[in-house]
């Protein structure tokens, strides 16, 4: 039985809630590989009783906005690389580097920062020329979502591509 299946009067039941939640989540997903994490999403918050129903739609919100991609990097700033890039993208102010492959990586983890999943050290990075990726860390709700879609089960190949984008 699931622990926050109690059905309040005149109201469906936080599983029902978050069951249909999930289902539409996965229904609207056209990223195939994200499907088996939402599915673990749902297991963990259904027999998690530090979840309300309040926190576990916005758990669902946030994974249904993050790509693919963006769980990996998840999944990757979980764990401590010692062969990620130690400085920042900018050398002096203006003057970033940047390359075809990483534009799009940095900018998806720009919005991982934004949504206060990644950080560096302890602040939130909103410029790419910012971004050290040895410095980044997952933070604020990124373990959490970490813990909840099993995100060391992801697949080391993916995360091993990005790992090396980021040297």
């Amino acid at each position: 039985m699931m622990i926050f299946s109690k059905k309040k009067p005149n109201d469906r039941s936080t599983a029902e809630e978050i069951f249909e939640g999930v289902i539409f989540a996965a229904q609207r997903e056209h990223e195939e590989k994200k499907l088996k994490f939402l599915g673990n999403l749902f297991a963990n918050l259904a027999f998690n009783p530090q979840f309300d129903r309040t926190q576990s739609n916005l758990l669902i919100k946030i994974a249904q906005r993050c790509s693919y991609r963006q769980l990996c990097l998840l999944a990757l700033f979980n764990e401590k690389r010692p062969t990620l890039r130690k400085e920042p993208y900018e050398k002096e102010p203006g003057q970033v580097i940047l390359g075809q492959n990483l534009i799009p990586l940095l900018t998806e983890l720009i919005e991982l920062c934004t949504q206060g999943l990644i950080f560096r050290g302890n602040n939130m990075v909103s410029y790419l020329g910012a971004i050290a990726p040895a410095e980044m860390k997952s933070g604020g709700g990124g373990p959490v979502l970490y813990r909840m879609m099993e995100l060391w089960d992801i697949d080391q190949n993916d995360v091993n591509e990005i790992a090396k984008i980021l040297e």
